[in-house]
């Protein structure tokens, strides 16, 4: 879980080409909770989610990546309490 207006950064180590998760709005949120995830590669935003709001299903995020050192997450929302579950993220390796 990763709380709003907070950030988590994976160092990554040899070479990869996606990174893929679903992200959901936590139910540990408040009721009328609203928020973005932003997708940071190398410390440049490359791609963020729709907006989301708590009750909404899970979304699928894959973001392309080209052996990247790092790829970091920020939680964006007007609600200070608002928490992002990212659920299995994974960096796919180049073959």
């Amino acid at each position: 879980m990763l709380p709003g207006q907070k950030s988590l950064t994976f160092p990554l180590t040899g070479k990869f080409r996606a990174v893929v998760l679903r992200v959901a709005v936590a139910p540990q949120s408040p009721a009328k909770a609203k928020m973005k995830l932003r997708v940071l590669v190398d410390g440049h935003e490359v791609d963020s989610s729709v907006a989301m709001k708590k009750g909404d299903a899970p979304r699928l995020m894959t973001v392309r990546v080209h052996n990247p050192r790092d790829v970091g997450f920020i939680v964006d929302s007007a609600t200070p309490s608002v928490k992002a579950l990212l659920i299995d993220p994974v960096a796919i390796r180049e073959p």
